[in-house]
């Protein structure tokens, strides 16, 4: 359990207060929404008889299923899989995304596999008078440094390759 002090919470609510904290989200953010890794892993190792003991590892058993079916394999399943899934209720004040999303951070970090917390930040931060843009890495991003954008990096590490697949820019007023 934390054990903080009343100057540790006055700290952080302070810095929280002037956005000067970074929030990195794990699949517990998404908890009760999407499934786990490990629960993916089991349902992947049965489906392909995965033959080792780590059967919940998704990145293992992603690792076997590539070699021995396909290399894209286990990124065409994976989003097959999160293809018909529901987001979160963003309007929820209790949802996690939509309460970080309403916190002045300027960069959100994630090692989830789906895009809660960018769609959050389009709802709540479109709202605000802020606009919040999924690109691709793949894409090229020409003059970067000359725009006033800022920068919100959302980290996807896919378990078997662990890669950039989204970078979300937020720039003020006009989108």
């Amino acid at each position: 359990m934390l054990n903080m002090s009343d100057r540790d919470w006055n700290l952080l609510l302070g810095r929280i207060k002037a956005g000067k904290c970074t929030p990195f989200l794990g699949a517990g953010a998404s908890f009760g929404v999407f499934p786990l890794g490990s629960e993916i892993a089991t349902q992947w190792a049965q489906e392909h008889g995965y033959p080792l003991k780590d059967s919940r590892d998704l990145a293992r058993v992603a690792q076997f299923i590539a070699v021995t079916i396909d290399p894209m394999a286990p990124k065409e399943k994976i989003q097959k899989q999160f293809q018909n899934l529901l987001l979160p209720d963003f309007t929820s004040p209790n949802e996690p995304h939509r309460v970080l999303a309403d916190l002045p951070f300027p960069i959100y970090m994630t090692t989830n596999y789906d895009d809660s917390m960018t769609s959050a930040l389009k709802r709540i931060r479109i709202r605000s008078g802020s606009c919040v843009v999924g690109i691709h890495m793949s894409r090229r991003m020409k003059n970067l440094s000359s725009t006033k954008i800022k920068i919100t990096l959302l980290v996807y590490p896919i378990p078997w390759y662990f890669t950039f697949t989204d970078i979300s820019m937020c720039q003020n007023l006009s989108c």
